[in-house]
């Protein structure tokens, strides 16, 4: 999960992003560039070689004295069973194929069935590909997914339902159905949630959450999947807001929300003033919140299942451990990633108090207590970073993404892999080389072992997506992409989320006079 800059008119370094929406509508996208999956392919015509088999039809008539009666007795003759050493009954091969156990490759078929890898050529099973026009391999579909390129499924257009005026800063979560939940904001108006079905197609128009705070101006809102048992869509949400009673300038909130039915927000830390955004991260019960606030990030946790939920920790904590030496930019928003091994962790950026644009990417696992002494650091040599990333995946490995700024129009995404204690699995790379555009880059764990990548490109002026697995290392052997949508009018801020074979990818762009809120969604 990413999370985006805020701007800091005090800071000597003030870079701010834009971000767009649409309303909703379903259809191709005329730009998008996907792989071509061989999809088309999915009704093929085999020709396959038959093998002749030994069979005889017995037919014999038994009279009585009583009744007459015909029994017609259809008898396939030949070998005992499937492990005779001949090629008898309805075999394709020596005791494989038919009723027998599928062949290898190199033995005879008469149909996929008929082989170990689902893929009969000619009368003879072949090795499964990605282009055998076949859903073998574990693939989700024909050719795509498991060992293959994503399944492309959905564009969606205009996920915003806005009448007029931008749609920022987008977040997305994914349930385990394939539906899905976005917010986001626009300068005219509160946070909104909006959800999605499987296919793209919105369930109902965007909800305002917590109309009753003053959201100025409105920051990036991460949202997690909270279902419950009668409300299977019910969204988890931190956002920055000020009360109307409390003089508190924006203070860091934690609510729910499910369609048609708001809970109301709970403060994560009582007058805290100049919350500039956070994120949150959920595992089982527990949620976790991490944001920015008085120069350093801070951490606190809450428990569904304890009351009415509540919260574990009397008191918020820092998760900075030498808070004299470094700082943390109100414009470097903390990001947070829940492990399936109950380990948890917490990535941001940290600058020198001496020098504010001397800055390390650092990060920190947490369970019941913190298990690092210190922060990690994940960059190399010091530099201004910001939007820092990261997801941990289901064997603790974990990656993480930010960008590097020389400049305002000199901006670079890097990434690294590192293993379950946070170690680097080899060196930082670059996404992108320095460009104009602002690459916002975001990162998470899919299911499949590989780790999804999203940035913006300037060379096509668009998102482009990639998996890997370690740096240059695509999850599909000399696939550079997976997709990627040219062309567009100032795309930023693309944001990931899956769940269970499951991936959407969302971004805005400007569209007409206004920021538009776009995605796509793919399968795997």
């Amino acid at each position: 999960m990413v999370m985006r800059s805020s701007p800091s008119p005090t800071r000597a370094l003030v870079y701010s992003v834009a971000l767009a929406a649409l309303p909703a509508c379903l259809g191709d996208n005329p730009d998008f560039v996907p792989r071509d999956t061989g999809a088309d392919e999915a009704e093929t015509d085999t020709d396959s070689t038959t093998t002749d088999t030994d069979t005889s039809t017995d037919t014999s008539s038994e009279t009585n004295d009583d009744t007459t009666t015909a029994e017609t007795t259809e008898e396939t003759t030949g070998g005992e069973g499937c492990d005779n050493g001949e090629q008898d009954g309805d075999e394709t091969d020596v005791d494989c194929g038919g009723s027998c156990a599928p062949c290898d490759n190199g033995g005879g078929c008469m149909e996929d069935t008929d082989c170990a890898s689902l893929y009969c050529d000619e009368g003879t099973c072949a090795e499964a590909s990605c282009e055998d026009g076949v859903q073998n391999q574990g693939e989700a579909s024909v050719d795509c997914g498991g060992p293959c390129a994503l399944c492309s499924g959905t564009f969606v257009a205009e996920l915003d339902d806005y009448e007029s005026g931008d749609a920022n800063s987008p977040a997305a979560a994914m349930f385990d159905d394939g539906s899905f939940a976005l917010s986001f904001n626009n300068s005219l108006d509160s946070l909104r949630v909006r959800w999605f079905d499987a296919e793209g197609a919105p369930v109902g128009l965007g909800e305002n959450h917590a109309m009753s705070l003053t959201h100025d101006p409105p920051r990036h809102a991460p949202l997690v999947a909270a279902p419950l048992l009668d409300a299977p869509d019910r969204v988890q949400v931190v956002f920055s807001a000020t009360a109307p009673d409390t003089l508190v300038q924006r203070e860091f909130f934690l609510g729910y929300h499910a369609p048609g039915a708001e809970e109301p927000p709970s403060r994560v830390a009582d007058e805290m003033t100049l919350s500039n955004g956070g994120d949150l991260m959920r595992a089982g019960s527990k949620t976790t919140t991490v944001w920015q606030a008085d120069d350093q990030v801070w951490v606190r946790r809450w428990d569904d299942e304890i009351g009415e939920g509540t919260w574990t920790d009397i008191n918020w904590f820092p998760a900075e451990t030498d808070p004299a030496n470094y700082t943390v930019l109100s414009s470097s928003i903390p990001c947070a990633s829940a492990g399936p091994d109950g380990i948890d962790v917490v990535a941001w950026v940290r600058c020198s108090q001496l020098d504010e644009s001397s800055c390390q990417v650092v990060a920190r696992r947490i369970d019941d207590d913190w298990i690092d002494d210190a922060p990690r650091v994940l960059s190399e040599a010091a530099a201004f970073f910001a939007d820092v990333a990261i997801s941990r995946g289901v064997d603790g490995r974990t990656a993480a993404a930010w960008k590097q700024i020389n400049g305002p129009d000199s901006l670079k995404a890097q990434a690294r892999f590192l293993d379950s204690e946070l170690n680097g699995r080899g060196p930082v790379f670059d996404l992108t080389p320095f460009q104009a555009l602002s690459p916002d880059p975001d990162v998470e764990a899919l299911s499949d072992g590989s780790f999804a990548f999203v940035w913006i490109d300037a060379g096509i002026t668009g998102p482009r997506l990639q998996r890997l697995t370690a740096p240059d290392t695509p999850f599909v052997p000399d696939l550079a992409e997976e997709a990627s949508w040219p062309g567009l009018d100032l795309p930023s801020d693309p944001a990931l989320a899956s769940a269970d074979g499951h991936l959407v990818v969302v971004w805005t762009a400007i569209d007409g006079n206004d920021r538009q809120l776009q995605g796509q969604l793919f399968s795997f």
